[in-house]
């Protein structure tokens, strides 16, 4: 599976299994900000008193590959495969092929 690298930055909530805040930068420098399960962030374990900011990822769907500015790019979702989104309720963004990783999950 692919997914982007995200930082984690802050534990939100307790709620079983816990929830973290996370984010990265697309190709434009625009900052997305996402809250999720821990487990769907990390395989870490992670709780209020964890130290924060931590390394991530993001599942993801890779849509189309592009060239921007002569810079390869990748348009992706993460509709797929968890249906997460920003809270500004977007889930498609444009990233540089460094910021996408592999995952066994």
């Amino acid at each position: 599976m692919k997914a982007i690298k995200v930082l984690i930055t802050k534990f939100v909530d307790n709620s079983q299994p816990g929830w973290v805040e996370c984010e990265f930068l697309d190709i434009n420098n625009k900052k997305h900000i996402f809250q999720d399960k821990v487990p769907i962030i990390t395989t870490e374990y992670l709780d209020e008193e964890s130290i924060y900011p931590k390394k991530g990822f993001l599942g993801c769907e890779i849509l189309e590959e592009l060239v921007f500015d002569e810079k390869k790019a990748l348009k992706v979702t993460t509709e797929k495969p968890w249906d997460i989104e920003t809270y500004e309720g977007f889930n498609e963004f444009y990233v540089f092929p460094n910021q996408i990783i592999d995952i066994n999950i």
